[in-house]
């Protein structure tokens, strides 16, 4: 069995690779086609792909920071490419490179490496995906000066408002898909390369005069980051239950469960899970129908792993 599920994700990995490899060649002889020595597939990146479309990374010769994605469909003549689109897609990502590489400049000055930033001045949408891991006393602090240099930023642009989207992303992510100036038809879109590698975000708007502290007071960590959390303390919670108990326990993973995650020092994250004692009509369900006999709280420490679990 183990080397079947082995073998199938050796295939698909293999399949993908071969469909990225393919659109990529394809695609940077149309481009050397239409566009001589003007644009060139992105090298080292990871795609977004399908049987029915791959999304390829694209950059500009003569300024490699100004890149932009366009759609590649392997069952259609030329993948589908068109070649006013090509160009249009190029106009538009210059339009909002520009701002984007002034806030990355800006950024970086103030000591922020492993940062992207992306731009969408059609709709006053700003994100910034940082690389690395929130889990200690200064991030707060360091989320406040993200938001001054980014207000300020903001402010010369006169751009009102301002809707501004914080990433905070595993580091080991950092440089396998996005570049240093985001694409803007990724900001404030669904991409599940990025949730899979979002570990928490927050949320502000840069013309309100109290998103310095409203910034870090919206970090929350990402559904997916959460949720692999929140399993891992709930095993040890039942077994917790049972170990004390004695006796076999339901344990609430999703319904009325509490989380508080501590932003004065971002290392803790709280849990409250309801429980009830198990029962035939609790196993049918799958549930305690809010029938709880009390709940658990407990402690979980992100630098060590580490689960506190009482009363």
């Amino acid at each position: 069995m183990r080397n079947t599920i082995y073998f199938s994700l050796l295939l698909a990995y293999a399949l993908f690779s071969c469909t990225s490899d393919q659109s990529s060649s394809e695609v940077q002889s149309t481009l050397d086609e239409w566009f001589p020595k003007q644009y060139k597939v992105v090298e080292g990146t990871e795609m977004n792909a399908t049987d029915s479309l791959v999304l390829v990374p694209i950059q500009s010769v003569a300024d490699p920071k100004i890149q932009f994605t366009i759609d590649y469909q392997p069952k259609k003549e030329k993948g589908g490419l068109v070649k006013d689109s090509i160009q249009s897609a190029f106009e538009a990502a210059k339009v909002n490179a520009q701002p984007a590489r002034g806030l990355l400049e800006a950024l970086q000055k103030n000591g922020f490496k492993n940062v992207a930033v992306g731009t969408n001045l059609a709709q006053n949408a700003v994100e910034i995906q940082l690389y690395e891991e929130p889990y200690n006393s200064i991030f707060s602090s360091r989320m406040k000066q993200i938001q001054k240099v980014s207000a300020a930023w903001a402010a010369q642009r006169n751009m009102v408002p301002c809707r501004l989207t914080l990433l905070v992303m595993d580091p080991k992510a950092w440089g396998k898909r996005f570049q240093e100036v985001l694409d803007a038809r990724f900001i404030n879109r669904a991409n599940d390369w990025v949730y899979q590698n979002t570990i928490a975000n927050a949320n502000a708007d840069l013309a309100d005069p109290g998103s310095s502290e409203f910034l870090p007071g919206s970090l929350s960590l990402s559904g997916g980051r959460e949720m692999e959390i929140r399993k891992k303390v709930h095993a040890e919670v039942v077994d917790f239950l049972r170990t004390s108990k004695k006796l076999d326990f339901h344990v609430e993973l999703i319904a009325m469960v509490n989380t508080e995650w501590d932003l004065r020092n971002m290392e803790t994250i709280r849990y409250y899970f309801p429980y009830c004692q198990q029962s035939e009509t609790t196993k049918a369900n799958g549930s305690c129908m809010g029938n709880f006999d009390g709940r658990v709280a407990c402690v979980y420490e992100f630098k060590t792993g580490k689960t506190q679990v009482d009363f």
